[in-house]
């Protein structure tokens, strides 16, 4: 009788491991199904913001623009003086700045402007209409009191590029 009952207390212990591992392969199994269904459903509404995007990415592309053409968005800017009745010189930066603290990369600049405030006010109207994201971080009016007096404009500003 008690080879019987070491038997049948074996039987039990084996089946209680195997139902033990089976529950914790069955746990973990059922665990990593439902964080592949969270991937699936996360990249199905991806794909559908993406979708919805797609038109707009030539805009997009060209608001970070890459590190060699930079030149484009000081061009533009020198136009926009000229249009504006200005008299601008840009001050570019020696190298990217690599993005920093949430800061993306991008080219820090300088630029003189010598006009009057009302035309200056213009000029930085459509500037800011460019497809491009530039901060503008310091703005300083040097000259003769008045709004329609020639001044001299002084202002910084980073746009920022492409990683």
């Amino acid at each position: 009788m008690n080879i019987f009952k070491e038997y049948l207390l074996s039987v039990v212990l084996r089946l209680t491991l195997v139902l033990i591992l089976t529950g914790g392969v069955v746990f973990y199994t059922s665990r990593q199904i439902a964080v592949w269904d969270q991937k699936a459903e996360s990249l199905t509404r991806l794909q559908a913001d993406y979708k919805i995007i797609e038109p707009n990415l030539p805009v997009l592309e060209s608001a970070l623009p890459k590190a060699d053409d930079l030149f484009v968005y000081f061009n533009k800017l020198d136009k926009l003086a000229e249009k504006n009745g200005l008299a601008a010189q840009l001050a570019i930066g020696q190298q990217i700045t690599p993005a920093e603290g949430g800061e993306p990369a991008g080219m820090v600049f300088r630029a003189t402007i010598d006009g009057t405030l009302p035309n200056f006010l213009n000029y930085l109207k459509e500037a800011e209409k460019l497809p491009h994201f530039v901060k503008f971080s310091e703005i300083a009016l040097v000259g003769l009191q008045g709004l329609y007096n020639p001044s001299r404009i002084n202002y910084s500003g980073k746009i920022y590029t492409a990683p």
